[in-house]
C-alpha cells in the first residue's frame, strides 16, 4: 500500500468516523497554496472543505499537517491514542455529574429536600447519592421507594425546584476544560452518557461553555436509563466506533455496568458519588482519584496508529 493511499484512509476513516475531516497547518508550516500560488489554508486555520482537503491529499511538497489530532509525515497519518488491553482507543463518553461536573451535593440534596417538601422520611445522603446516574424516575423510586406511585410526579416537580435553585452554583471539576482541550486535539471523539435528561444537559453545556467539545451525547430521556447499554451503543453506532475501540468513564457503578453491559471499556473515577471500593467491586480498567490522574492516566501506554 503506498503513502497517497495510508494518506486518505486517515481522512476517510475521520469524515466516515462522523467527525468530519479538519486539516490544520502547523505552526511550523508555511500557508497551503495551490499550483496558482492562491492560498487555500492560512496558517494555523482549521477547515472542513474536502476540496482543499483533497487538494492537500495529491501534495508532496507540504512537510506536516495535522489533521484533526492526527500529524501527517510525509504522505503517511500517525496518531497516538490510549491502548486498553491491546485496543486502540477512538470513542470517549463520559457521563457527566459527578465526572466532569461537580454536582453530586446539590443532587443529593435536591432529592432530600424534596422528600421533605411532600412529607415523607429523608433519605440518608448516602442512600441519595447512591441513584445518581440513573434516569429522574427511576432515581427517586430508589431513592424514596415507599411513596405512593401517583405522588412521583409530584416528587419530581420538588427535586427539580431544589435542583434549579442551585444549579447557577455548579462548576467544572478543576482541568475538566484543559483535559476535554488535550483529548479533542489528539483526534479523540468525545461523546457524553448521562442520567439527565435532554434539557438539563443543553443547560449545562451552555452554561459551561462545553458543548462544542463533544461530536454527540445521549440523555435519559431519550434512551433506557443507565445501566441498560443503549445509550453506549447508539453513540458507538453512530460514530462508526466498536466496542474494543470505545472506553466509558464514569464516577457510579451504573456507568461500570453500563459498559459491560455494552462491552466496552470502562475507567472509574472516585471523587464523584460512589465510594472506590463499590468502585472498584465492577472490576474498571483503571481508578483515578481526580481529573489530573485521569488526564495523566489517558496520555500514558500510546501507541502509533494510522
Amino acid at each position: 500500500m503506498d503513502y497517497t493511499t495510508l494518506w486518505w484512509r486517515g481522512i476517510e476513516r475521520l469524515v466516515s468516523g462522523g467527525t468530519g475531516a479538519q486539516v490544520v497547518c502547523s505552526s511550523y508550516c508555511a500557508p497551503l497554496k495551490n499550483p496558482h500560488n492562491e492560498i487555500l489554508i492560512s496558517q494555523g486555520e482549521p477547515t472542513h472543505d474536502l476540496c482543499k482537503i483533497g487538494w492537500v491529499i495529491g501534495t508532496s511538497v507540504i512537510p506536516h499537517v495535522i489533521v484533526r489530532g492526527c500529524i501527517k509525515f510525509g504522505s503517511m497519518f500517525v496518531v497516538n491514542r490510549k491502548v486498553i488491553n491491546g485496543n486502540v482507543i477512538e470513542l470517549i463518553v463520559f457521563d457527566f455529574d459527578g465526572t466532569l461536573m461537580d454536582s453530586t451535593t446539590a443532587i443529593a440534596e435536591s432529592i432530600q429536600s424534596a422528600a421533605a417538601d411532600v412529607g415523607v422520611p429523608v433519605p440518608s445522603t448516602e442512600r441519595a447519592s447512591h441513584v445518581i446516574g440513573l434516569g429522574l424516575q427511576d432515581a427517586l423510586r430508589y431513592a424514596i421507594p415507599d411513596l405512593p406511585q401517583e405522588r412521583y410526579q409530584e416528587l419530581g416537580e420538588r427535586y427539580r425546584h431544589h435542583y434549579l435553585a442551585r444549579d447557577h452554583k455548579l462548576r467544572l471539576f478543576t482541568g475538566v476544560e484543559a483535559m476535554l482541550d488535550e483529548l479533542s486535539s489528539e483526534g479523540y471523539l468525545l461523546t457524553i452518557a448521562t442520567g439527565k435528561r435532554r434539557t438539563g444537559l443543553d443547560r449545562a453545556l451552555g452554561a459551561t461553555g462545553l458543548g462544542s467539545r463533544f461530536q454527540s451525547s445521549r440523555c435519559a430521556d431519550e434512551c433506557n436509563s443507565k445501566p441498560h447499554p443503549q445509550m453506549l451503543q447508539e453513540l458507538m453506532e453512530e460514530l462508526g466506533v466498536s466496542p474494543e475501540g470505545t472506553l466509558m468513564i464514569g464516577d457510579t457503578t451504573h456507568d461500570l455496568q453500563m459498559a459491560r453491559n455494552a462491552g466496552v471499556h470502562a475507567v472509574a473515577v472516585t471523587y464523584g458519588a460512589h465510594p472506590r471500593d463499590v468502585l472498584e467491586a465492577e472490576c474498571p480498567v483503571y481508578c483515578a482519584n481526580n481529573v489530573a490522574e485521569l488526564t495523566n492516566w489517558l496520555s500514558s501506554n500510546r501507541r502509533q496508529a494510522i
